[in-house]
């Protein structure tokens, strides 16, 4: 996977951060921020955060669907993380890995977390690169490092 080009409207977005040419992730973008997500040639906008996380947008999906873009709303509770949040988002991240995506809950925690089990348990990045992406963005805190420990275990993934 190759470094994407700069954006520096995206960049302005909370908690940026891309991945690479095809995946860009942040935190709660401002309702006019969608437009930039949509010039940069985003299909699909995910949202991890929940309807009532801070910054929480009511008319979302009306606004990415104005832009000709597919929204996907798989609503994770950042205190209590499943695994079954973990199975729907891979299950749409697998059903679009072909299109240029953008995820984002309300700080990029959620994200940068999800992305890294996607990462390592479906694309078999490695472990010191997927971390990377992740610490890039945030450590998580014990609720998130033992739902990613979890998470590893179930898949059949050790990561030593």
């Amino acid at each position: 996977m190759g470094a994407a080009p700069k954006n520096n409207a995206l960049e302005q977005i909370v908690n940026y951060y891309q991945i690479d040419e095809n995946i860009g992730t942040s935190g709660q973008p401002e309702a006019g921020q969608f437009n930039d997500i949509s010039t940069a040639a985003y299909e699909i906008v995910f949202n991890l955060a929940l309807s009532d996380s801070p910054n929480a947008i009511e008319d979302e999906n009306t606004i990415i669907s104005k832009l000709n873009m597919s929204y996907i709303h798989v609503p994770v509770d950042f205190k209590t993380p499943t695994l079954e949040d973990l199975k729907s988002f891979f299950e749409h991240m697998e059903k679009h890995k072909n299109k240029k995506i953008f995820v984002h809950c309300a700080m990029n925690w959620r994200v940068s977390a999800f992305m890294f089990l996607y990462h390592t348990i479906k694309c078999d990045m490695s472990f010191t690169d997927a971390l990377q992406h992740m610490n890039a963005v945030w450590e998580p805190e014990p609720v998130w490092q033992e739902f990613i420990d979890n998470a590893l275990d179930s898949y059949g993934i050790n990561p030593n």
